[in-house]
């Protein structure tokens, strides 16, 4: 269902999306058409149409492990990242604001969920890093911002932020301090650097953000004088609103010169609109697809996900120790038909995607070899 804000538009472009990577999705359409003096016309229905929907960053429920907030992201790298650079159209600037290129405001930002916390990542490019001044706000401040919806959103997005079971959250990361900053409880503290933050500069330009924000805290919105408690329960599969701001200010002025978003269409209204967000959902490695007791001092080959899959899957891999890996793919002739990894990789956890669209559909091998560790799985492309 489409929001008001969309009455009266012309044409309508639907951004179809999907987790991880690009899948095949089919829609109904239905038009209901009413004119200046209110009269409402009978619904048109289109038949099914099938596009490519083009996969997009999600939320991990695999966490940065072992977690410490000092500026080195190495836990991260395991974690899809979500991308926000103006040149490539991952990242919109704001209408009225000044951005010259990559190097002057650009990110590259992970987020992560377990029961307890949630875990944010962020390693921006700036060119010149603006520090802490008490005489200014905290949006006119080198800052990023995470709007997130901690619910399964099913229904339309929300116009006005909301708290209980459906909550809402802008959080801001200034230095020293990471705010609840939404128009409803701005300025409501949930960390100050030290174990569980850090906010650092880079050399030569940048900064760098590392977080992880007790749920407990977050649900809990202490501005005075009414206490709410929100319940936040989010599981695999879930489809959560999100977006992501960075603000610039290069020293020049007490205000901010650049802005961009993750959301096309947010142009800072997302401070107390969620429906101008974006959405991404939940995804981790569900029970009977992920090999169980994984961990990064082992040696694993996870089961493709989606699968089957068309035309792309993701592949997930565990290496103990390093050295040498490659990942290869194979026909059921044993013909190699892609060789996805040949190098050397440090101990840790990989994600690779497989990209299938020049191969017909049929069962498919991947191998693993590192060291004397070998594994094989099947995987099957449906077109």
């Amino acid at each position: 269902m489409l929001q008001e804000f969309y009455d009266g538009a012309q044409v309508f472009q639907h951004r179809l999306i999907a987790p991880v990577v690009n899948q095949s999705v089919t829609y109904h359409y239905a038009i209901v058409c009413k004119d200046l003096a209110g009269n409402i016309g009978e619904p048109g229905f289109s038949a099914p149409h099938t596009n490519t929907a083009k996969g997009v960053t999600v939320v991990s429920q695999v966490v940065p492990t072992p977690f410490t907030a000092d500026g080195n992201l190495a836990e991260w790298q395991s974690i899809q990242k979500f991308r926000m650079y103006p040149s490539d159209g991952s990242a919109t600037i704001c209408p009225n604001f000044v951005v010259t290129d990559d190097a002057d405001c650009s990110a590259d930002l992970w987020v992560a969920i377990d029961p307890n916390y949630l875990y944010f990542a962020a390693k921006v490019n700036d060119s010149e890093f603006y520090p802490v001044d008490p005489s200014l706000s905290s949006w006119q401040l080198d800052s990023p911002d995470l709007f997130i919806g901690l619910y399964d959103w099913k229904q339309a997005m929300h116009t006005t932020y909301q708290r209980g079971s459906e909550p809402d959250y802008q959080i801001r990361f200034n230095e020293g301090i990471v705010r609840n900053d939404d128009y409803t409880c701005e300025y409501d503290s949930l960390l100050v650097e030290g174990s569980n933050y850090y906010f650092g500069e880079l050399f030569p330009t940048g900064y760098v953000v590392e977080a992880r924000i007790s749920l407990n805290d977050l649900a809990t919105l202490r501005k005075r004088p009414e206490a709410l408690t929100d319940t936040i329960n989010i599981k695999l599969g879930d489809r959560v609103p999100i977006d992501f701001g960075i603000n610039d200010n290069e020293g020049t002025a007490t205000v901010r010169e650049g802005l961009i978003f993750y959301s096309s269409t947010n142009n800072d209204a997302g401070h107390n609109n969620p429906a101008v967000w974006s959405y991404t959902w939940v995804t981790g490695w569900p029970v009977g697809v992920e090999d169980e007791g994984t961990q990064l001092n082992s040696f694993s080959l996870s089961q493709n996900y989606p699968n089957p899959f068309n035309p792309a899957t993701l592949i997930r891999y565990s290496i103990a120790q390093a050295g040498l890996v490659t990942l290869k793919v194979y026909d059921v002739l044993g013909r190699q038909v892609a060789e996805l990894v040949n190098e050397e990789k440090s101990a840790g956890s990989y994600d690779i995607t497989f990209d299938a669209s020049r191969l017909a559909s049929g069962v498919y091998m991947y191998k693993i070899e590192s060291g004397s560790y070998q594994q094989t799985k099947k995987m099957i492309l449906i077109k």
